[in-house]
């Protein structure tokens, strides 16, 4: 089916409640760089506030209010699919970390901890003086790592503890490192929610939700759905292109990201960092609002940013002190940084695993070790792990397992014959 009328009986079949056959694991390649229904919101809003790629593609088909569109949390509790990150063999985050068994003991980290784990990974982060003037500083996000420290209060260090991705609540930690190696962190979700993972399984022909993975990222200051009914100033807007996940089926009635399923790209999916417009006292069974994109718990609302959202603003400079956005700056062109690991990576530094162990090379690596990378791959030289070497790489693991990460870890750099 083409067209607007192949997406429509796509979405009639949605709305009549018809499973679509399940897409065989593939890597694709794009074209371009609780319970109550009456405690649901209204579903124009949520159509309203959807991502990217998902929102914009629902939205040009049925317009705005598009309500034959189900969302998950919109099903009758007994009808919903069950929402949950994958075992650690077939999580791709993970899958180089499955020996590692998970831990609810409390860590901490320090400035030491980041550059170690860059070092580690080979990302060549910007020296300190070329952090961007407005809020100086790396940003850094933890997938699978709830927040101890108090929010947003700088410090030397910060405590955090294992979790585990929900698709459902703030179950990561994003955080802001200044040149002074003071940081500080915030609740936050890295990954998308379980209504957009829903829409996705339904409609696997389309892109509407997305795993972003672990590497280096680069972001700066502009307008999250800049043309949309709802924009959102002084947001950090994805620049760099990459390969993404997508979970396209329901398998034993259970929704996860799996290391299975399609990786899709390289592409710009726009997973912005932004505003979740939602918090853990909204009684929508999803506390956050993310196809994809890497939310911190807020709203913006009358012109102002609220809750945690509002004091990174503020951290960063991008807000005044009324959390009013400083909208004449959203030209700023000064990369940000975004460094994402897993919680499981930060809390073995910090309890002096060898460090052999976890070196790495994934997206956002440079060097040596991603200049024989290439060469292995017999993709052009150069010594940076971008959207295409990650594409090369996962297609090298799709030939050896029916799984991929994206990730080079130890062992298979030693079957490529690739010094880490």
């Amino acid at each position: 089916m083409n067209g607007f009328a192949g997406r429509r009986g796509l979405l009639a079949a949605v709305a009549a409640g018809l499973a679509l056959p399940p897409s065989p694991g593939r890597m694709l390649y794009a074209q371009v760089p609780g319970s109550a229904n009456e405690d649901l919101p209204d579903p124009e809003f949520f159509l309203s506030q959807m991502e990217g790629e998902g929102g914009a593609e629902i939205n040009a088909f049925l317009g705005p209010g598009g309500t034959d569109v189900p969302f998950w949390a919109q099903l009758a509790q007994a009808d919903r699919p069950k929402v949950s990150w994958a075992d650690d063999r077939a999580a791709p985050d993970y899958l180089g970390l499955a020996a590692e068994a998970a831990s609810s003991d409390g860590f901490r980290i320090t400035a030491a901890t980041l550059f170690r784990h860059a070092e580690l990974n080979g990302f060549a982060l910007p020296p300190k003086s070329a952090w961007p003037q407005r809020g100086p500083a790396l940003l850094f996000g933890l997938r699978g790592c709830a927040l101890v420290s108090p929010m947003g209060v700088f410090g030397p260090a910060l405590d955090l503890h294992e979790s585990t991705p929900d698709h459902q609540t703030f179950q990561c930690t994003l955080g802001i490192l200044r040149p002074d190696g003071s940081m500080a962190g915030f609740p936050a979700s890295t990954v998308c929610n379980a209504d957009y993972m829903y829409v996705q399984t339904k409609l696997p022909a389309g892109k509407y939700a997305n795993l972003l993975p672990t590497g280096v990222h680069g972001y700066k200051v502009g307008t999250h759905r800049a043309t949309s009914p709802h924009p959102l100033p002084a947001a950090l807007l994805q620049q760099r292109q990459v390969m993404v996940l997508r979970t396209r089926r329901v398998d034993n009635n259970t929704m996860q990201f799996r290391a299975s399923d399609d990786w899709d790209g390289p592409l710009l999916p726009c997973d912005n960092i932004h505003a979740a417009y939602g918090d853990d006292a909204r009684r929508y069974p999803i506390k956050f609002d993310s196809a994809g994109c890497q939310v911190i718990p807020g709203y913006f609302r009358e012109g102002r940013m609220t809750g945690p959202w509002a004091e990174f603003c503020r951290a960063l400079g991008t807000v005044d002190a009324s959390y009013t956005p400083d909208t004449s700056r959203n030209d700023d062109v000064a990369q940000y940084t975004y460094m994402l690991l897993t919680g499981r990576e930060a809390r073995l530094l910090a309890a002096g695993k060898p460090t052999d162990g976890l070196k790495r090379l994934r997206f956002g690596s440079s060097g040596a070790a991603v200049t024989a990378l290439r060469a292995k791959l017999r993709l052009r030289a150069g010594d940076q792990f971008d959207a295409g070497v990650q594409a090369a790489l996962i297609k090298w693991q799709l030939d050896q397992t029916p799984r991929a990460s994206g990730i080079l870890t130890p062992a298979e750099a030693a079957d490529l014959g690739v010094t880490l």
